[in-house]
């Protein structure tokens, strides 16, 4: 089920590590589905028009899969609000550099760069259902999080 040019319903669903405990389309509550689709509009399609194809690593979590992946009980993962993502083809760090210092207007409530060595390069972003007017930016390094 196609979501946005270029996003499927099925990505946003996956889990590499825990394909069991993933859900299908069928299983997924509309709400939900609602909310994929305005993250997928109003962020992730934009970014991908800027910075090139994205490949999702995470999407919508049941509570099962969130809790197995060690997600917050609080994760906007459980509501279809929160995907953690990398893109194909940027070179991530300039891609964040960009984000931070040009003012760019997408529709995010939190855009977080993963740059430790653990996963560096990858990004989460989230929307919050009921407001569009926040904009917070936060950097994982090798020193633990911080605000940008």
């Amino acid at each position: 089920m196609i979501l946005a040019p270029h996003f499927t319903v099925e990505e946003m669903l996956k889990s590499s590590d825990h394909p069991d405990l993933a859900g299908g389309v069928y299983d997924t509550p509309p709400d939900v589905l609602v909310n994929l689709a305005r993250l997928t509009w109003s962020v992730l399609h934009p970014l991908r028009q800027r910075f090139g194809p994205i490949v999702i690593t995470s999407g919508y979590r049941p509570r099962a899969l969130n809790a197995k992946v060690g997600g917050s009980h609080t994760s906007r993962h459980l509501t279809g609000c929160a995907v953690d993502f990398e893109l194909r083809r940027h070179p991530s760090a300039q891609a964040w550099e960009e984000i931070c210092n040009g003012g760019i207007p997408w529709e995010w409530d939190r855009l977080a760069f993963y740059a430790g060595a653990q996963a560096s390069g990858r990004f989460h972003v989230d929307i919050d259902p009921e407001s569009e007017d926040q904009r917070g930016l936060l950097y994982l390094g090798d020193g633990g999080w911080r605000q940008v």
